[in-house]
């Protein structure tokens, strides 16, 4: 099937009434040249370099394969969220550009019992680590760090977030070597607090 749009023109549809019917209402509302609010991509293989963005949020999966031959780049204003079914085959390359990265492992779909911030990893790192955390109910999400002083240095997070589990990864780029703690509020209230080192 060919498919007169450069953003999916190297995706291959399987022949299936579920299949095309995600492609039609894919073709009505992606709008070449002009990125949306939300995109959502699924029952898609790439196999060339294709470039994706949106205001807001991108979501991939289920059934989005990329290629060892593929290479793909998320552009997205707050969130990439990656869904089970997301395959990236050896030699394939995958990029995201974004503050913000909600991945789902296939394991994880059911929502967390309790609410978790795990340790960042890696650590001690530098510049870039990533934090994952649980959360059992919906709520205004913050994730603030400190200084051994208990000086806010940063906040990664100051939003509504969906129950589930979220990850977010960035950089101390700028901030001196040292010892720092994270915190995770959930509605005001603080859930747990960790500590992170930061080697320059």
């Amino acid at each position: 099937m060919k498919i007169p749009n450069k953003y999916l023109k190297n995706c291959i549809y399987r022949q299936r009434r579920l299949f095309a019917w995600t492609f039609l209402l894919m073709l009505i509302n992606f709008n070449p040249g002009i990125a949306q609010d939300d995109l959502v991509l699924q029952n898609m293989e790439i196999s060339g370099t294709e470039t994706f963005e949106a205001k807001n949020s991108i979501t991939a999966g289920p059934n989005f394969v990329i290629t060892g031959s593929g290479w793909v780049t998320f552009k997205a204003g707050n969130f990439i969220t990656l869904k089970p079914g997301v395959a990236i085959v050896s030699g394939g390359q995958f990029f995201a550009i974004t503050g913000k990265i909600n991945a789902i492992p296939e394991q994880q779909t059911a929502i967390p019992k309790r609410f978790e911030l795990k340790q960042n990893f890696p650590n001690p790192f530098n510049p870039f680590t990533t934090i994952n955390y649980e959360l059992p109910r919906a709520g205004k999400i913050q994730l603030v760090i400190y200084n051994a002083l208990g000086q806010v240095v940063k906040t990664l997070l100051n939003n509504e977030q969906n129950a589930g589990y979220h990850s977010i990864r960035f950089d101390m780029v700028g901030l001196a070597s040292g010892v720092y703690i994270y915190t995770l509020f959930h509605n005001g209230l603080k859930v747990k607090s960790r500590k992170m080192i930061l080697l320059q």
